[in-house]
């Protein structure tokens, strides 16, 4: 399993991009994230949902909802749900998929 992490990290780089525009106030983070500055899980939450879809990812669903997570944030309620995948990481950005 945890190799299986580590190839995600690698897919990353063939995710398709959706142009987005940051909401005002969030931290833009790396373009091939296409976060789209909605909050994640709550809106008013750092990590944000990202726009790219995994693609190659044999183990995560196409319409799991991606998300990533600026430096520095709390990130104790990814542990707490069994749903949330770790994808990898984008330029200090913590990327993860959450399918039910």
């Amino acid at each position: 399993m945890r190799m299986m992490r580590h190839v995600a990290l690698a897919g990353l780089c063939g995710l398709i991009l959706i142009g987005c525009e940051v909401v005002p106030g969030r931290p833009a983070g790396p373009e091939v994230l296409a976060l789209t500055g909605e909050g994640y899980p709550r809106s008013e939450d750092p990590c944000q949902i990202s726009a790219a879809k995994p693609v190659d990812l044999d183990f995560v669903n196409e319409a799991a909802t991606m998300f990533a997570c600026p430096p520095g944030v709390d990130l104790s309620f990814v542990r707490k749900s069994p749903y949330v995948i770790w994808l990898g990481n984008v330029e200090g950005w913590t990327v993860y998929a959450w399918q039910p």
